[in-house]
């Protein structure tokens, strides 16, 4: 691993303070946000950022259809 770099879920090495467009990848994002639980694990079963967002968007696009649907990434 490079110095000042995080290797991605994707095996990109990623700097966070010098990041790079062509290094970004929906797919890493996506991963991180699934294993980060809501509320520091204090519901009573695994709730992950990730599905918050998907569950976020999915309300939106049903309200005003200003978000795209997230069902294609289940």
């Amino acid at each position: 691993m490079k110095k000042d770099c995080l290797t991605t879920f994707s095996k990109v090495d990623f700097n966070t303070f010098e990041p790079e467009e062509d290094k970004i990848r929906i797919e890493d994002i996506a991963h991180a946000l699934s294993m980060m639980t809501r509320a520091n694990g204090h519901f009573p079963q695994f709730f992950s950022v990730g599905q918050h967002c998907i569950q976020c968007c999915e309300k939106l696009s049903a309200t005003d259809g200003t978000c795209l649907s997230a069902s294609r990434w289940k």
